[in-house]
């Protein structure tokens, strides 16, 4: 470790700085420009007396001054204290930079580069170690396991939504020497799990468009890919008991025609879903709204959510529901397979 303030003072945006205001806020300044201009180069431990004596701040204010920066620095996670009670900064890391940062590209991981093609197999990719989330879901764990596997070694299963249990023993065989490797950081349950991993550093994970849509309007960028082998396809369904008669079969009925009539598929369309009959949908969206939708083209205004001139992933609904590699199914082996979540959760690295 190096005494941030034993070392020449050299600043990044010295106009600015210049007319900073004085006290605690012009101190701040000098201190962060440092900080940021230091951390690509190891680990830096913040000297409150250091920082008193370097920028003549009296005894009498030094307390307000120096605490009053180091809270400013802390609450971004700039800095932070050790097991000693020293405040460090550093190592640098892409959770630290702002999206703009010249230095971000030194840090990102090189499987999200845009010119490599997308792939089931970024799942277990040992360049995006630590940095990956899978999905805890009875039926799709395994279904994305099992492609990330076949894109991995270059050949297809014979059915990948319905392996048998010597596949599936594959599959999960290969993940838990991933896990033991310290791979994964962790699994996701709900649209509420995906954007709080993303915020804790994830750069790989399903995630459905609701979570897409959140993270986005928190100010996030997030790309959803398509990967070359294909999408997992999924679907659901509203079916009615072979019991229902008389009255509550006509109820059940008006309620299913409600679902099909175009408003109820028009809400699920803002939130990235799609339904049986796209073209009752479309009376209930604006035109622009159908056009980034469904169609694919450049969104209509300047929502957080939805930039203008943003692509709903560059696809119109038939492209989309064309590159579907697998279904979701209940295979033949799943009554007897615990989910990969309970699997892997029982791995000591």
């Amino acid at each position: 470790m190096v005494n941030l303030f034993s070392l020449p003072m050299v600043l990044a945006e010295t106009d600015d700085l210049l007319n900073a205001p004085a006290g605690w806020e012009r101190v701040l300044a000098v201190v962060a420009a440092q900080i940021q201009s230091c951390i690509p180069f190891g680990i830096y431990q913040e000297s409150e007396s250091a920082m008193c004596e370097h920028f003549a701040v009296s005894r009498r204010v030094s307390c307000r001054v120096t605490r009053e920066v180091l809270a400013r620095l802390h609450e971004p996670g700039t800095i932070a204290k050790d097991r000693a009670s020293h405040w460090d900064a550093g190592q640098l890391s892409a959770r630290m930079l702002d999206e703009q940062h010249e230095l971000r590209r030194l840090v990102e991981p090189a499987a999200i580069g845009a010119d490599e093609p997308k792939s089931w197999g970024w799942l277990p990719d040992p360049r995006l170690q630590g940095r990956v989330a899978m999905i805890n879901d009875p039926v799709l764990d395994m279904i994305e396991a099992a492609l990330a596997v076949e894109a991995q070694r270059g050949a297809a299963f014979a059915d990948t939504g319905n392996l048998t249990l010597e596949e599936v023993a594959e599959v999960a065989e290969a993940l838990i020497a991933r896990k033991r490797l310290g791979h994964f950081r962790g699994f996701l349950n709900s649209y509420d799990d995906s954007v709080q991993l993303l915020g804790r550093g994830v750069v790989l994970e399903s995630i459905f468009l609701p979570g897409v849509a959140k993270w986005r309007s928190r100010g996030g960028r997030v790309t959803v890919s398509t990967p070359v082998e294909g999408c997992r396809g999924w679907h659901a369904d509203l079916c009615l008991s072979a019991a229902c008669a008389g009255e509550q079969s006509d109820m059940a009925y008006a309620y299913l025609n409600w679902w099909m009539g175009g408003w109820a598929g028009a809400s699920a369309a803002r939130q990235g879903y799609y339904t049986t009959f796209p073209a009752r949908v479309r009376a209930h969206l604006d035109p622009g709204e159908w056009e980034y939708w469904y169609e694919g083209q450049p969104a209509p205004d300047g929502q957080i959510a939805v930039p203008a001139g943003h692509l709903r992933e560059k696809a119109s609904h038939r492209d989309r529901m064309s590159r579907a590699r697998v279904w979701n199914l209940h295979g033949r082996a799943h009554p007897y397979r615990p989910s990969l979540a309970r699997v892997l959760g029982g791995v000591r690295k």
